[in-house]
């Protein structure tokens, strides 16, 4: 199921009111801009994440499955290169952000959250596949015996 034009926009405004919050020093805006916008990242995400928990529970209830096609290994492995590109990069674009550390300690904090990103990332991926197949190969109603 595709998503509607309004949760598009909402996922939009959310991102951008994050990337807003991260660069708003480099942007010239003062640092009382960082709370506003924290906020409103999430002011867009509530309502994306209610909006795309009901269109499962519909499609659940409608006997089809939680989602039309299950994630590939090739979704799985951009996502992972993805969180490893951004969480190894942090060294080049966290002084944009206004973190001033040393070069050693950018690069330790670097190491770590790659690996954190990457464990939580591996261990969510194989909970969700495995709720995605159990939810699917289960009947959906219980036949009483009797």
């Amino acid at each position: 199921m595709k998503p509607s034009a309004f949760e598009s926009i909402l996922s939009l405004a959310a991102s951008v009111s994050g990337l807003l919050a991260v660069f708003h020093k480099p942007l010239g805006l003062a640092d009382t801009w960082e709370w506003p916008f924290l906020i409103l990242v999430f002011v867009f995400l509530i309502p994306l994440l209610i909006l795309q928990r009901r269109h499962r529970a519909t499609r659940l209830a409608a006997g089809l499955p939680p989602l039309e096609k299950p994630p590939t290994k090739r979704r799985f492995w951009l996502f992972l290169f993805v969180i490893v590109a951004a969480s190894v990069s942090g060294p080049l674009w966290l002084p944009s952000t206004g973190v001033v550390i040393p070069a050693s300690t950018e690069i330790v904090t670097s190491i770590i959250s790659c690996a954190l990103a990457i464990l939580v990332f591996v261990l969510s991926w194989r909970y969700w596949n495995k709720s995605l197949t159990n939810r699917s190969s289960q009947p959906l109603a219980a036949v009483p015996k009797g």
